[in-house]
């Protein structure tokens, strides 16, 4: 299921066969995504190793380098455009669990296509999780296009 909620982009079993916490823990693996110069949505791995090696060297009192910035608001965005699905989903579809409205928003920003069955959702709402999974794919490029641009040290790519 780590692939299947990570890069493979197609469910091979539903979700609402799975126990509440497998769920939460995939969410999380969504949210994660896959590592740079994949086809996997998602924060990426070296989003979140470029914050944990920032804080470390901030820290110790060293330059952290503009890379953790650039970290930083990747992680800003991507929460943001989760939060802002999430609540969109909530005004349309009052009927849906607030839960299983956060598991859709997240696979669509991180580009997964999970959900816990077949969706049956009104147009607004799926025009909604549309404009989430071409802001989730077009956002990390423009992140990207901004590191490489701005940031001539970088070692590693952030989005």
């Amino acid at each position: 299921q780590s692939i299947n909620c990570r890069t493979a982009g197609m469910p091979f079993q539903f979700v609402y066969h799975f126990p509440r916490t497998m769920q939460w823990a995939m969410m999380t693996a969504m949210a994660l995504g896959a590592s740079s110069g994949g086809t996997g949505g998602g924060l990426k791995t070296t989003t979140l190793a470029e914050i944990w090696r920032g804080s470390r060297r901030m820290l110790r009192g060293q330059n952290p380098g503009r890379p953790l910035g650039i970290a930083m608001v990747w992680l800003g965005i991507y929460l943001t455009l989760v939060a802002a699905i999430t609540f969109c989903l909530l005004s349309t579809e009052g009927a849906i669990p607030g839960e299983r409205v956060l598991f859709l928003a997240i696979s669509a920003v991180s580009n997964v296509g999970l959900s816990h069955d077949q969706l049956q959702l009104s147009p607004a709402s799926h025009y909604i999780l549309s404009a989430a999974m071409l802001a989730g794919r077009l956002t990390p490029l423009l992140i990207l296009w901004w590191m490489a641009d701005t940031t001539p040290d970088a070692d590693r790519a952030i989005a």
